[in-house]
């Protein structure tokens, strides 16, 4: 899916900025700017058009990717906790700066921080 493009230097094939913004010089975000791209593919992918046998082997694929993306956003979001980000930015803890800053309800957010690796 997101294949040696974004790993190694050397690849000839450059990385496209995502959603108008510079490249990211990091690997984090450069595998993030290839996964955006890679699913944009898949918004008008035909899903009806898959036999049952298909259609649960994509469901139990995306949900294997979905997971390792879960796994992903609890060491960043343990990261952000780790860090204090939120009360950097001037939040009243990391829960507050999760809601406030990336949108996401309060419930979510308490869901983020109580995996591991967060």
């Amino acid at each position: 899916m997101v294949g040696s493009s974004v790993v190694g230097m050397s690849n000839s094939r450059p990385i496209p900025s995502w959603s108008g913004r510079p490249l990211p010089a990091d690997q984090v975000g450069a595998c993030l700017t290839a996964l955006d791209e890679d699913l944009d593919k898949a918004v008008d992918a035909p899903v009806w058009s898959l036999d049952d046998a298909r259609l649960s082997m994509r469901l139990g694929e995306a949900l294997a990717v979905r997971a390792r993306m879960d796994e992903l956003v609890a060491r960043l979001v343990g990261e952000v906790d780790g860090r204090d980000l939120g009360r950097q930015c001037g939040a009243s803890s990391t829960k507050a700066h999760l809601v406030a800053s990336y949108r996401v309800s309060g419930a979510a957010a308490a869901g983020l921080l109580s995996r591991p690796g967060a």
